[in-house]
Parts: C-alpha cells; sequence; structure tokens
C-alpha cells in the first residue's frame, strides 16, 4: 500500500499543534506498544483489557482509554464478522493515542496509517460521532471521552479506528479552537457541547463534523464547495 503524501500534508493542518489525527499516531508509531488478538468471543476482550492496563500503566487517561478499547473491540465482536483486532497504544504527554485495525489480515504499520489516513483526506470518512448514530450507544461513549477520532472502511474487510483521549479535555479544546481560528481567519468556529460536534460559520455558510480534523479539512474547501455535512 501506497500513502498519499500531498493527502498527509493537508490533514497535518487539523490539531492545535498543527499536526493531524493520523499523521501523529504515524509518528508515534515507534514509541507505543502493539499487539494482535482474535474477535471470536467475549472471552477474548480478557486478554484485550489485560493487555491495554499493562500497557497504559498509571497514565491519568488510563480508564477511558480502556473504556475506548472495550467498547471497540466488543463492536467488532457484535458487528464485524469474527477475524481479528490489531491494537495498538501510545502514551504521549497529557493523554493516550490509539489505533484499531480490524480485518482478516488486519496488522499495525506505518504503511496501513498512511494509506487509512490518505483515505480519511480524499473522501471524508466518518468520524466515530457518526459511527455511533449507526452503531448504538457504546461508540456514542466513545465519541465522548475522545477529544479526536475517526473510523475509516477499506478494501478487503478492514475497517480502521484512530483517536485521541487527553486528561484535560477543556484545555484541549481551548487549543484546538485556537489553533483552527489563527489558520481561517473570518471563520467563526466553536464546539458544540450539546451535540459533542465541531462547527464554522462564514460568509452565510455553515460546515460541521464530527472531530476537529474534519472540520478544518471542510474549511480548506471552502473555495471548492465544502458544506454542511457528516
Amino acid at each position: 500500500m501506497r500513502g498519499d503524501r500531498k493527502g498527509e500534508e493537508q490533514f497535518s493542518a487539523g490539531s492545535s499543534e498543527g499536526v493531524g489525527l493520523w499523521e501523529r499516531v504515524r509518528r508515534e508509531l515507534g514509541q507505543g506498544e502493539g499487539a494482535v488478538f482474535g474477535t471470536g468471543s467475549h472471552e477474548e476482550l480478557r486478554s484485550v483489557r489485560g493487555w491495554a492496563r499493562r500497557v497504559l500503566g498509571g497514565v491519568g487517561a488510563a480508564d477511558e482509554c480502556l473504556m475506548v478499547v472495550g467498547e471497540l473491540v466488543a463492536n467488532v465482536v457484535e458487528h464485524g464478522g469474527g477475524g481479528r483486532v490489531a491494537l495498538w497504544l501510545g502514551v504521549v504527554p497529557g493523554g493516550v493515542l490509539g489505533l484499531m485495525v480490524q480485518g482478516p489480515r488486519a496488522v499495525i504499520s506505518e504503511e496501513v496509517v498512511r494509506w487509512f489516513g490518505g483515505m480519511a483526506v480524499r473522501e471524508g470518512r466518518w468520524g466515530m460521532a457518526d459511527a455511533a448514530a449507526e452503531r448504538g450507544r457504546g461508540l456514542a461513549i466513545v465519541a465522548e471521552v475522545c477529544v479526536r477520532w475517526e473510523m475509516v472502511t477499506g478494501a478487503v474487510g478492514h475497517g480502521v479506528w484512530c483517536w485521541e483521549i487527553c486528561e484535560d479535555v477543556v484545555g484541549w479544546r481551548a487549543r484546538a479552537l485556537e489553533g483552527v481560528r489563527g489558520r481561517n481567519p473570518g471563520v467563526l468556529v466553536w464546539f458544540g457541547e450539546r451535540t459533542g460536534r465541531w462547527w464554522g460559520m462564514a460568509g452565510g455558510e455553515l460546515w460541521e463534523a464530527g472531530s476537529v480534523d474534519g472540520l478544518e479539512r471542510k474549511l480548506g474547501e471552502r473555495g471548492g464547495g465544502g458544506r454542511m455535512g457528516g
């Protein structure tokens, strides 16, 4: 699989640090830890949670991350049709990054992150909040816990979930908004506490997205018709 460098650069404008979610995960892959599990039964969840608890140690966002991992793997067990999941967790200053690949040949690699990250840029795939609307309360809870998230489906039955959890959610959102406003002068930008979504408005047009990276992609497409949508 070949990554889309142009798409990667476009995506990397998305966060308060100037680095999009997929690009940040790609950069941190060598520092985190990954493992592969089967998804044939709920018994496997115990192994997944035990592994995640060991990797996370005493990080402040450990409980939230354990919940996210448990909900995502449980969702695959219920709806993913078997196969296996490859998980990766990276403890970073102030929080945790996570990646889950589901499918018959699921692996964690830089190529996987480049490929699916490029798809997210080119095709505007779902944020996890959008997936939650389709797949129930469990993913809705996950969407509330994560400050950034995206779900992408691809060839040969694979799906990828990518997320970030912060200990200081309020502070992270404030910094993210400041960054988006600085890169998009003249655009009114806000996070909807009740909707859990990110919004932008300028020149009588309204944009919304399930993640700050998704919103910034839409704002970047203003000249080409980036409008309100999932």
